[in-house]
């Protein structure tokens, strides 16, 4: 099953993520992640790496144009994709 459809989007449209990629952070801040959980605080999400992201958007057939880290966290990239015309 593909994270990403492009199905919805016309040809030329803009995908935007702003993906906190929960795999690219400290062993001890992903550890927390399942106690979080268990109180209820933090919902079931994917740890994904920003370079799984990456594939996952090209792969779900888009053209990556743009990606920048806003603010201090450098684990949620913001991903500018077009789907093809």
């Amino acid at each position: 099953m593909s994270l990403i459809s492009h199905a919805h989007l016309e040809p030329g449209g803009l995908f935007i993520s702003k993906t906190w990629c929960f795999g690219d952070m400290s062993r001890h801040l992903r550890l927390l992640i399942p106690l979080l959980r268990l109180f209820g605080l933090f919902p079931p999400a994917r740890a994904l790496t920003a370079r799984a992201l990456r594939a996952a958007i090209r792969a779900a057939g888009f053209e990556i144009e743009d990606e920048r880290t806003f603010g201090r966290s450098r684990h949620a990239p913001c991903i500018i994709a077009r789907k093809p015309a």
